[in-house]
């Protein structure tokens, strides 16, 4: 609760003016019952209409002050919000992307965005209107009590009797409102979960004919939000419903009393009028601050919820800029997934400005060494070393700024051919784009530029599944980085259009060190050094003539595409 509120008193000056015109409106709306007991008990039974026009005029002026003090407060009150909410937003997007990527691969999209936007709305409007709403609602509170112990103070002092009722009423109600709560805000994350998962699949669901049974479970999710929003704002009719009906029960009560004591002369009209108005007043605080504490006890499921992004655990950093002027070491790696070993005991070097291959079996893990090399995981024991410099000991920033990997799905914007390529150097020219575009064999001659122009749709679903992979290499190549690593990010181009895209890459940047993950022979004779990978550890290591020569794992590997292809150079 702490951490958020800081967000709200990061504007002092906003805050003190929303308090300041919450006081002016409360204070004017308070001067209309003492006008109704003077009108009542004065002007009206001494005829008096000089004093009863007087307080016609107060009446409207205060009306007025009201509505005009009341309107800036509402628009002030509201850019404070929205203030608030933007930097929360702000603080948790930032906060999450730096995480390692594993916290990713355990966290579903639609919980993360339902937590980013609506929890995070409930948060900023308990901190904003709650604790606001609480401070000026609190005053109101003292400041009504002072005038009805004026007006009649054993009247008061009856009528304070309901009061431990009201608290019975919020402790009962406690608990139960804040576990419908929780179910809630699960449920709603489970139903975006499964729209973000189906609109990203849209075409196995058609492949598989499957709309029917995908309604049926949507409509399943749906009616789950349904029961459990329901019982929540039953709870909330609840809770509020005893309180309306206790302070009904006073309003008869206080009626009676002062009825009794306008007939024995102990009380004017007028002023019970006012004791009412005051009294309503009175309970309607209460009653808001009752409401306000329910606010709290949802928003505490959102705290926890946001507050879990917000404690994120982030990449690790050094203090040293990045530096590469030799090599890579592998020394001694260790890694795997959970319980399940990838690496063991893995040595590897890679020299600079050579060109790599890494062949093996499906599973081997040569995926996975590629993301170790790329910095998106850290070995569990031995090191990777840049130059005999440990990968952890480097400013995070500057390392992935000189690295740059291609996955073989590429991950694409909706937006256009230029603009994804861009993403890697906004500040690019067309010219520049327009160069690694051609060199990924995206575009051929100077009308390249109105063929960047076009959008790739959500997930690139507009263009094939070629142009996705090119795109994506270029857009690597605008980055420049000393070290590229591309994990099968050619397979769905033919082995022809494949090697000729490498070798243009291999001649543009000659001092660039590259890696590529392979399944193709045909690839293989661009490289200088071909690593095949075994269980857990590299098993050979050497130019493509060596490892055919010695026929051993990488020829059982590639035996039938070595006897029908010419051995290429």
């Amino acid at each position: 609760m702490v951490r958020f509120l800081r967000y709200v008193l990061s504007y002092p000056l906003q805050v003190l003016g929303v308090l300041i015109l919450a006081i002016l409106t409360s204070a004017t709306s308070l001067t209309f019952p003492l006008v109704t007991k003077y009108t009542i008990d004065t002007a009206i039974p001494e005829r008096d209409l000089q004093l009863f026009l007087l307080l016609m005029a107060l009446q409207l002026g205060m009306f007025t002050l009201n509505l005009l003090t009341s309107a800036w407060m509402d628009y002030q009150h509201n850019k404070l919000c929205y203030n608030v909410s933007r930097d929360i937003k702000l603080s948790v997007f930032e906060s999450l992307t730096p995480a390692p990527l594993n916290i990713f691969e355990n966290k579903k999209a639609g919980d993360l965005i339902q937590r980013i936007n609506q929890d995070v709305e409930v948060i900023q409007n308990v901190m904003c209107s709650g604790l606001l709403g609480l401070v000026t609602n609190i005053m109101m509170l003292v400041t009504l009590a002072v005038v009805l112990i004026w007006l009649n103070t054993v009247l008061f002092l009856t009528a304070l009797v309901v009061l431990p009722l009201f608290l019975l009423n919020i402790k009962f109600f406690n608990g139960r409102i804040k576990k419908a709560a929780e179910r809630v805000q699960v449920e709603r994350s489970k139903i975006l979960n499964f729209l973000v998962e189906r609109f990203k699949n849209i075409r196995l669901i058609h492949s598989y004919g499957a709309h029917s049974s995908e309604k049926a479970r949507y409509g399943e999710g749906v009616q789950n939000l349904v029961s459990t929003s329901l019982a929540y704002r039953l709870y909330r009719v609840f809770s509020g419903g005893t309180s309306s009906f206790i302070i009904g029960c006073l309003s008869v009560v206080v009626w009676a009393w002062g009825g009794s004591q306008i007939m024995t002369g102990a009380m004017t009209l007028g002023s019970l009028v006012a004791f009412t108005q005051y009294l309503t007043r009175f309970y309607n605080p209460v009653q808001i601050i009752h409401d306000i504490y329910i606010e709290f006890i949802r928003a505490s499921v959102s705290i926890q919820r946001v507050e879990e992004l917000m404690h994120f655990p982030q990449i690790s950093s050094g203090q040293h800029p990045f530096s590469f002027k030799k090599e890579i070491e592998l020394v001694n790696v260790e890694f795997g997934y959970d319980q399940k070993p990838v690496f063991e005991g893995l040595d590897l070097r890679f020299e600079k400005g050579l060109k790599y291959a890494l062949v093996g079996s499906s599973g081997c893990g040569k995926s996975t060494l590629a993301q170790l090399l790329a910095g998106f995981y850290w070995p569990r024991t031995g090191s990777i070393r840049f130059d005999g410099r440990d990968i952890q000991e480097f400013d995070f920033d500057q390392l992935q700024a000189n690295i740059e990997f291609v996955p073989q799905e590429p991950q694409l914007l909706s937006e256009s051919i230029a603009d994804n390529i861009r993403f890697a150097r906004p500040g690019a020219s067309d010219e520049e784009i327009w160069r690694t575009a051609e060199l990924a064999g995206l575009v051929d001659g100077p009308e390249g530029m109105l063929v960047l122009r076009k959008s790739v749709g959500e997930q690139g679903i507009e263009i094939s599944g070629g142009e996705r992979q090119r795109i994506a290499i270029a857009r690597a190549l605008l980055k420049n980085a000393q070290i590229f690593i591309i994990d099968e990010a050619f397979s769905a181009l033919d082995a022809v259009n494949e090697a000729l895209i490498i070798n243009k890459i291999i001649n543009a940047y000659p001092e660039t060190t590259i890696i590529i993950v392979t399944h193709r022979f045909s690839t293989l004779g661009t490289v200088d050094e071909i690593i095949y990978l075994g269980e857990r550890h590299a098993v050979e290591q050497g130019r493509l003539e060596e490892l055919i020569n010695d026929k051993g794992f990488f020829y059982r590997l590639f035996e039938k595409q070595i006897h029908t292809s010419e051995v290429p150079n």
